[in-house]
């Protein structure tokens, strides 16, 4: 009996031994990881990149094992060396073998089958002419948020203003929450980033709208607001504060072209173009979802489909979107905005202007420029970008959609004037 007992008590007193060791190394672990700046807690593949296009750019032969330790949260399946891996962030699709028996538009179609929309209805002001007037009051409205394009301002805008009129208004999609999205939900407006093809999942009618900018305008907005919003989705991919503004937009690329091209399926498919590693110190535990589909596509499509596709949604674009606003006339848009859904947005929201991305002083172009207005700043970097052929080539699709954006602006603005007079 007091061998059997003397045996439960070692066993019990390993065992607490044991429990004290685990929580010791828990403590100094998490001790540890508190310590690591943003960028190595969240470590991608992208500054390792964009470092090292920046030194073949230069003319430098910096070898690799200098471009510093940064932990890939991605991996996509099938690269062979490091050099592979890090030329992965590019905004242009890796060469493919398109299949010869398709043209590039139908076998893009065929690897993103929901880009062809069932479930939407046309601009309200252009293309209307069919559709009854009462079908875009009484549809979902979704909110295409383009970020770093008075998003903010156009959110708060809808929240503070549909409730009054007894619209329903879910919450935001800001990643992949759309999936549980069910075709008996009750609700009457949608917003996020990855909104875009959710209304074939619903049963109702169903409309698109969205407001843009400039892209070069909007990737220097996003480059100053990263500086500052270090945990937002947009900004975790990359550390603005270790890239110039070019390297930046080269890494954020053609953002609203590809909002297009979102699925749920590129949340947690496509595993052949993408592997997820399980970094230890990794907080989120997850890329951002426009970084993982930006990956997937660039091994996904050849230089032909992904031109192709942007020929096809500036085609389809007018049809898909009932109402395009910009941030360069908010105001006005707003009162269009109005005329499509009936509601008063203009009237609720005059002189909104949320989560701007302040003046530029945290972003030195040189010292010439310390004392020059936000403006001058702005219009320096902006330059500095289109004069760049990498970060043309990679803002191409959204800029495209841009001007064709501004065409149809105009032509809203031009209908509805005429209507009001």
């Amino acid at each position: 009996m007091k061998k059997t007992t003397g045996r439960l008590e070692s066993i019990v007193r390993a065992g607490i031994l044991i429990c004290l060791a685990t929580c010791f190394c828990i403590s100094w672990t998490c001790s540890v990881l508190n310590r690591l700046p943003i960028q190595e807690i969240l470590g991608t593949i992208s500054e390792t990149t964009i470092r090292f296009n920046a030194s073949r750019r230069n003319g430098t032969s910096e070898p690799l094992s200098q471009l510093g330790n940064t932990v890939p949260i991605v991996t996509p399946v099938g690269l062979n060396n490091v050099t592979d891996m890090i030329e992965q962030d590019t905004d242009t699709p890796r060469p493919q073998v398109t299949d010869l028996n398709k043209d590039p538009l139908t076998s893009a179609l065929d690897k993103l089958p929901w880009i062809r929309l069932r479930n939407f209805l046309p601009n309200f002001f252009t293309m209307s002419a069919n559709v009854s007037t009462n079908s875009y009051r009484d549809a979902v409205s979704v909110y295409v948020h383009y970020n770093k394009a008075a998003g903010t301002t156009t959110k708060n805008c809808m929240l503070k203003t549909l409730p009054k009129f007894h619209k329903r208004v879910w919450h935001v999609l800001t990643d992949c929450v759309r999936v549980s999205l069910k075709k008996h939900y009750v609700f009457d407006a949608l917003m996020g980033d990855y909104s875009f093809g959710v209304c074939d999942d619903l049963s109702r009618p169903c409309s698109y709208f969205t407001f843009l900018r400039d892209p070069y305008e909007r990737t220097v907005s996003s480059y100053s607001y990263c500086r500052r919003a270090r945990t937002d989705q947009l900004c975790r991919a990359l550390d603005p504060w270790k890239v110039s503004i070019n390297e930046w937009a080269v890494h954020q690329g053609s953002f609203f072209f590809r909002q297009l091209l979102f699925n749920p399926k590129f949340c947690n498919g496509f595993k052949e173009y993408y592997k997820r590693n399980v970094v230890k110190n990794d907080m989120y535990l997850q890329t951002p979802f426009w970084f993982r589909e930006k990956v997937i596509l660039l091994h996904l499509l050849s230089k032909d489909e992904y031109n192709a596709l942007t020929q096809f949604v500036l085609e389809h674009f007018e049809k898909w979107f009932a109402f395009v606003g910009l941030t360069s006339e908010y105001d006005l848009s707003l009162q269009l905005m109005g005329a499509v859904f009936d509601v008063p947005f203009q009237n609720e929201c005059r002189g909104m202007h949320d989560n701007f991305s302040g003046a530029y002083t945290n972003i030195v172009v040189n010292t010439t420029f310390k004392d020059a207005s936000r403006t001058r700043v702005n219009s320096v970097m902006i330059e500095r970008l289109k004069a760049d052929k990498l970060v043309n080539e990679a803002l191409s699709a959204d800029y495209q959609i841009y001007l064709k954006a501004v065409k149809i602006f105009e032509k809203q603005k031009l209908k509805f004037l005429n209507t009001s007079s």
